[in-house]
């Protein structure tokens, strides 16, 4: 509710200016392609649009979608509202850790299998991002549970950067095995977060 409440003012802001915008000086026919973008965007679940639209013949190049950035918002609201009844059920079982642990791994297990047919599908939607979201929770974890050395946190903060610079370089965007290599950057940014200031 809370990044809701600090996200959606700016998001309704862009998605109205975008709407009249598009209203004003786009032809019908794009009109009517924005207004779908706008109403998924507000949906939050602009992600499952473009990975459905992806499959048409016809499919908007990227830079026809005037949206497109509204993906990652989406899949990040759809993960709120399932990740807090995942917590509760590891919490009856007291087992909150080995729930992440297990749900983040599955996730990347079902990332890898459904690129081979799908890439999209394990780019856009939710379920096959997980294990990203999982690597944050497990970080939050692990600051309460074991506190690092100023050493430590050096190194970690140091290895952090390098993962995150050489995932900049070295990542093209067709790279085979792409949905596990983005652990990379994931870990490279929990190990910063890890260090602590």
């Amino acid at each position: 509710v809370r990044r809701t409440r600090r996200i959606y003012p700016a998001l309704i802001f862009t998605v109205v200016a975008t709407y009249v915008a598009g209203a004003l000086w786009s032809s019908p026919l794009m009109f009517l392609d924005l207004a779908k973008e706008c109403t998924h965007a507000l949906l939050s679940i602009a992600n499952i649009q473009y990975w459905r639209e992806s499959h048409r013949y016809f499919a908007a190049s990227s830079d026809e979608l005037a949206l497109l950035h509204f993906w990652s918002l989406s899949l990040e609201e759809q993960f709120y509202l399932v990740w807090p009844l995942c917590l509760v059920l590891a919490l009856r079982f007291k087992r909150v850790f080995a729930a992440i642990a297990i749900a983040g791994l599955a996730s990347l297990i079902g990332a890898i299998l459904i690129a081979r047919s799908d890439p999209l599908a394990a780019f856009f939607l939710m379920p096959f991002r997980i294990s990203e979201f999982a690597i944050g929770a497990l970080v939050l974890l692990l600051e309460k549970r074991v506190a690092l050395s100023a050493a430590a946190a050096e190194l970690a903060s140091l290895g952090g950067i390098v993962s995150i610079a050489a995932s900049v370089l070295l990542f093209w965007s067709d790279m085979p095995y792409l949905e596990a290599a983005v652990l990379i950057p994931c870990l490279g940014a929990a190990a910063t977060i890890w260090a602590g200031g």
